[in-house]
């Protein structure tokens, strides 16, 4: 199975996608007591927490199981915003919006507020957050 980390302001969320063939029957267990039996579910999981994610797919006649390491870090190092150093809104296609972006659904708690060289606030988005 594969996955693909989804970083919220709360936790992190997983989602997992099912690879496996021919099956009928999923039980992902997911290490903290919780279980799913869809074929690609997503789960939400405390930041710094480690676990090991496994799934038994059937068909009926055969079982497997695949698992994967869940190492999920710090807050902080999912919270990498990319920031444009330059814009140059002239109307010739090339860094003409300043878009700052975040990742998975961290805008909600990621705020915004554009300084001069000597600490002037001259721009907020309204309510601070990004859109």
């Amino acid at each position: 199975f594969d996955v693909e980390y989804i970083p919220s302001c709360d936790r992190l969320r997983i989602r997992f996608t099912n690879i496996s063939q021919n099956s009928g029957t999923y039980h992902w267990d997911f290490g903290d007591g919780h279980t799913s039996a869809l074929p690609d579910p997503t789960y939400e999981f405390d930041y710094n927490y480690n676990t090991r994610v496994i799934l038994t797919a059937t068909n009926g006649v055969c079982e497997d199981t695949a698992s994967h390491a869940v190492d999920i870090k710090s807050f902080d190092y999912y919270n990498s915003p990319v920031v444009p150093n330059v814009f140059t809104p002239n109307g010739d296609g090339i860094n003409d919006v300043f878009r700052v972006k975040v990742n998975g659904d961290l805008r909600e708690c990621t705020d915004m507020v554009i300084l001069t060289r000597w600490g002037q606030e001259i721009y907020s988005p309204p309510g601070g957050q990004l859109a």
